[in-house]
């Protein structure tokens, strides 16, 4: 699971929010290399039961999962990949390490390399975690001014589920029936 503490702050177009305050609509800072970008919130709410463990780094409080992608100089990195690529499959994630270069916003909200000193952990003691989901724009946005990558698949149960809808009863159970998963239940 990739996802952050609540309080972690996302950059929107009406200034920084916490990313549990996000609502549907809401204008997400995406890239801030050169022209804004900015991604729309989603319907979608990203809350998870909160891992055992969350991380930070430098002199920061712990405030994010280890399979959280950020974005690095040398691609996308997650203290642990592996539980990265369980949420997204499709995405290239490496291991986060000391000594990686992480895009991070100053005041002037332009990108500033910050270099990865030590990474720090610690026992969590909060109930849920959260993520965001945009319906448009790049996948990316910042938690506590660093960019970090939506590791949450673009095609949910969700959005699966609202495509269906659109079409009439009969050929929806035309449509399910003819899933393989579902094989079993026919």
């Amino acid at each position: 699971m990739s996802c952050f503490i609540a309080g972690t702050r996302v950059e929107a177009s009406s200034g920084s929010k916490a990313i549990e305050d996000l609502t549907e609509g809401d204008q997400v800072l995406t890239r801030a290399d050169g022209a804004k970008q900015w991604g729309t919130r989603s319907d979608e709410v990203v809350e998870n039961p909160a891992p055992g463990t969350l991380f930070g780094f430098n002199a920061e409080a712990p405030f994010f999962t280890e399979g959280h992608p950020f974005y690095t100089t040398t691609g996308l990195h997650a203290i642990d990949p592996e539980t990265a690529r369980q949420e997204n499959p499709w995405l290239e994630v490496g291991q986060l390490k000391p000594g990686h270069e992480l895009f991070r916003l100053n005041a002037e909200k332009e990108y500033e390399l910050e270099t990865i000193k030590p990474i720090n952990s610690s026992r969590s003691d909060v109930s849920s975690v959260y993520g965001v989901h945009l319906r448009e724009g790049l996948r990316s946005y910042h938690a506590n001014g660093y960019l970090v990558a939506i590791n949450y698949p673009e095609i949910t149960a969700v959005s699966i589920t609202r495509q269906l809808r659109t079409f009439p009863l009969a050929e929806r159970a035309v449509m399910i029936q003819s899933l393989a998963v579902f094989e079993t239940f026919v």
